[in-house]
């Protein structure tokens, strides 16, 4: 008896349990909304807000509509677009995803809200979006490649924001396009995913005068709304002697200096056919010069003699011949010995050295000879007074007898 009521119970439920029909796609037990509560775009970008809703099935009937406002319902916003953004959604779920194009200050920010309309009814969803615009900080995408002189390549610059709103104005600015005919193509890609893609590009041989450039990507989007990068440039080149290398010769030591540039930066030999301990060589870098100085003595390296400068990278080699010159001009050659160069001015000082003390031994002469010539007639004076008086004393003596 107890067995058979267990199973007529069960019977029954099951029936009941059969009569259950499936909830149809899109229905929920109540309006709900998932969507951001705060979102921030940069100026001249656009945004994409992720958003889905349910709704219960005995309160509304298709078709439908799904509206976005800013501010109050009765204000729809025209720039919004309902997009579809989430593919994968749950069977209760519907999408009221939405793009903002051009995002500007003082216009595209604020509170957002989405409501529902079928027929003459209308359900407001109590969540809202707000939407802050702040300045643009996003720059360029540049895509520089290596450069090498005297070879092609392209250079390429993609915008920031990745929307289908106003195209953007794409500039370059710099040596690179600004000293040759160039051709700046300018175009808009649309990738799998929907996303659109804004980027510039231009072609053109480089040379080592462009190497350390400044090259600018400049985008300009609605209401002059600007961004930019910068990139320098690294242009590969074969070392390059500069003028000012040179061999001299000062104070019994010779000196050679050679300065040389290039990318990647050069090394400089110097092949003199000398050992190590023969010369002192230093080597100093600043930027992509290198500049190295040998010294040694001027028995090694004489006047005129002629020294190679060699320079070498991965991408070539310079090499320069160097005279060895004396550092002024009539400066004797320490390897010839004293007075070698100067011997005429040096047989002139001595002539006039020899004069001078000839002259002067003359001069002394003469002043000796009138000295003793007047000591000689002073003398002579003084015997004769001398005599004189000795006379006058005698005839003194002779008068005074009676």
């Amino acid at each position: 008896m107890l067995s058979a009521l267990c199973f007529g119970v069960m019977m029954m439920s099951s029936i009941e349990c059969s009569m259950v029909q499936p909830e149809p796609k899109g229905y929920g037990s109540k309006f709900s909304i998932s969507v951001p509560s705060n979102i921030t775009v940069e100026a001249g970008l656009c945004v994409k807000v992720s958003c889905t809703f349910t709704y219960p099935p005995s309160t509304i009937t298709e078709p439908y509509e799904r509206v976005w406002f800013k501010g109050d319902p009765p204000n729809p916003f025209p720039e919004i677009e309902v997009i579809r953004l989430i593919y994968m959604l749950e069977p209760s779920e519907r999408e009221c995803s939405f793009i903002l194009k051009d995002a500007r200050k003082g216009r595209t920010d604020g509170e957002y809200g989405f409501m529902l309309k079928w027929g003459n009814n209308q359900h407001v969803f109590s969540e809202t979006v707000h939407i802050t615009v702040t300045g643009i900080s996003s720059k360029p995408d540049m895509d520089i490649p290596p450069l090498t002189e005297n070879q092609s390549d392209t250079l390429r610059c993609t915008a920031p924001g990745y929307c289908s709103g106003t195209t953007p104005t794409i500039k370059w600015k710099g040596k690179a396009v600004e000293s040759f005919p160039y051709v700046i193509r300018q175009d808009v890609k649309e990738t799998s995913n929907g996303a659109f893609i804004h980027e510039s590009e231009f072609s053109l041989i480089f040379d080592s005068t462009y190497h350390n450039t400044v090259l600018t990507c400049m985008i300009v989007y609605m209401d002059d709304i600007i961004t930019e990068q910068h990139v320098t440039l690294i242009v590969r080149y074969a070392p390059k002697i500069e003028n000012g290398s040179k061999c001299s010769i000062s104070e019994h030591l010779s000196t050679c200096v050679c300065i040389s540039h290039g990318v990647p930066l050069p090394i400089i030999t110097w092949p003199l056919g000398l050992t190590s301990q023969d010369y002192n060589m230093t080597t100093s870098v600043s930027d992509d010069t290198v500049t190295s100085t040998i010294t040694t003595s001027a028995a090694l390296l004489r006047g005129n003699d002629t020294v190679m400068c060699l320079s070498k990278n991965e991408l070539g080699q310079a090499s320069m011949t160097l005279t060895v010159n004396f550092t002024k001009r009539g400066e004797e050659d320490p390897l010839q010995g004293p007075g070698h160069c100067n011997l005429p001015w040096t047989l002139a000082s001595l002539s006039v050295t020899l004069n001078g003390f000839l002259f002067l031994g003359l001069f002394l002469l003469v002043v000796a000879w009138k000295r003793s010539k007047a000591v000689t007639g002073k003398e002579e004076s003084q015997t004769y007074s001398s005599l004189a008086k000795r006379d006058e004393s005698v005839y003194d003596t002779i008068s005074q007898r009676p």
